[in-house]
């Protein structure tokens, strides 16, 4: 590590993050779970080949910022996922989801599933972790995560589902269906069982380079505020970016913008998968595309880009990303396959630290905070193996679990040696580590000390259901 890096993270001490707040807690007993359960895509093998010879297209490079690295000190995060469902894994093993609980008991099977005509459309887990989410051909049904108990469902309407946000206090459900000529974006009250739609235009000429098949690429985001709601819709070029603001449960047009059009910069993603996030107090847009690995900042305030990071991917889908729940810092991780670094993006500034390599073994000294693991070339990762209170991040190797610290990435610990892992999920209180080996077809589950470790046997390939993925 260069002496620049060094001194910057040497400044870093062990930010607040809110919880989901009393309003999820109360639609939890009412029986309606909001917020979703993270994508859980992974691109197909041939559209992964297809990715890996994408030429990245359509990008801009602005200027980084050069100015020392200013970073809030991280503190313990309260700790808030503690009811039963929370601490159960959940996971899809073919055409269903099974459960199992910390002793390795099966708890739920709810299945069958099918990708046809692009009725279904993945699984959710909400954030609170208590609740599964998954979506009919014109329905989302709700099951209690502790024993796969029906607990509802909402109406939605019928079309391919392009993009889908929990409200961060539980209230909305917000999904981008492709209605073919235009995108309709519906908000569910999950609460009072509402609903409303919304015709966002699609560009019947928009790009989806390289790649065929995949249906309209789009995303929706919610403001920390759980009130501004942001539409990302045909970013393969030309990007239209489309804020809102939830009045009485309906979304109600703001600001609109358009790339290339009335002198607006609105980034664009040559490829399907593309992660975005409100940052700095709701004032900035923060995307990431999986495919360039470029990074781009749009101030919200004018829907007008800001500034673009490139961190240099090798290869597209190398790099899986991890925002601190404060906002403040994006940490991009290359799976151990392909050398196993880590970089950072400090959001306030735009300066970009590292790549720098993870340590291996306990007691090595770590360069900077931040971890999540990809098992998948050409995919992205189901989880994001974070300790509820922001503390410690896991990392699954080819020799066991890495326990590294928030924020210098210091190896604490080796859990399981010898053992081979491509994943990890957290339980929600932290108590427990399950964690899925190379293979896909076995999950071990331990202590968070690994202790008393419980090996599971699964009927197929499977990958986590979980409330945040890479």
């Amino acid at each position: 590590m260069n002496d620049e890096l060094r001194a910057a993270f040497d400044e870093l001490a062990p930010s607040a993050h809110p919880s989901l707040g009393d309003a999820i807690q109360r639609s939890l007993v009412a029986g309606r779970r909001p917020r979703r359960a993270e994508h859980r895509w992974i691109v197909p093998v041939g559209a992964a080949v297809l990715v890996l010879l994408l030429v990245m297209v359509g990008t801009r490079f602005l200027p980084t910022s050069k100015t020392t690295l200013t970073i809030p000190a991280q503190r313990p995060q309260p700790v808030t996922r503690t009811s039963a469902g929370a601490q159960v894994a959940w996971l899809a093993v073919g055409s269903r989801l099974v459960a199992y609980d910390g002793t390795g008991r099966q708890v739920a099977t709810v299945g069958t599933f099918s990708n046809a005509a692009g009725n279904f459309y993945g699984v959710r887990r909400s954030p609170d972790g208590a609740t599964i989410f998954t979506a009919g051909v014109d329905t989302m049904t709700a099951y209690d995560a502790a024993n796969g108990r029906l607990i509802g469902t909402y109406h939605r309407l019928p079309g391919s589902i392009a993009g889908d946000e929990f409200s961060p206090d539980g209230h909305y459900l917000a999904l981008l269906i492709d209605a073919g000529s235009d995108f309709r974006l519906q908000v569910i009250d999950l609460i009072g069982a509402g609903t409303q739609l919304v015709s966002i235009p699609h560009d019947a000429n928009a790009a989806t380079p390289s790649l065929s098949g995949q249906g309209k690429w789009a995303t929706v985001v919610f403001g920390p505020d759980s009130t501004h709601l942001y539409a990302i819709t045909d970013w393969g070029g030309p990007t239209r970016l489309t804020a809102f603001e939830i009045e009485g449960g309906k979304p109600v047009e703001l600001l609109k913008a358009v790339d290339g059009q009335a002198g607006k910069q609105v980034p664009s993603c040559n490829g399907p998968s593309l992660v975005a996030k409100v940052v700095g107090d709701g004032a900035t847009l923060t995307t990431f595309c999986h495919s360039s690995g470029i990074v781009s900042f749009v101030d919200l305030r004018t829907l007008d880009e800001a500034a673009v990071v490139d961190p240099h991917q090798g290869n597209p889908f190398w790099l899986s990303p991890i925002f601190t729940p404060d906002g403040k810092r994006l940490y991009l991780h290359q799976w151990p396959g392909f050398g196993d670094r880590m970089t950072m993006i400090d959001l306030a500034t735009r300066k970009l630290y590292g790549p720098a390599s993870v340590p291996q073994e306990a007691g090595l000294p770590g360069p900077f905070a931040g971890l999540i693991t990809d098992a998948h070339a050409g995919g992205v990762a189901s989880t994001v193996p974070l300790s509820p209170d922001g503390l410690e991040l896991y990392s699954a190797t080819p020799t066991g679990i890495l326990v590294l610290r928030v924020p210098d990435l210091t190896s604490l610990a080796k859990l399981a040696p010898g053992s081979s892992f491509s994943e990890v999920w957290v339980s929600g209180d932290g108590s427990l580590l399950y964690a899925i080996t190379e293979d896909g077809r076995s999950v071990t589950v331990m202590h968070s000390d690994g202790s008393e470790p419980h090996l599971i046997h699964l009927p197929g390939p499977a990958t986590f259901i979980a409330s945040e993925h890479g």
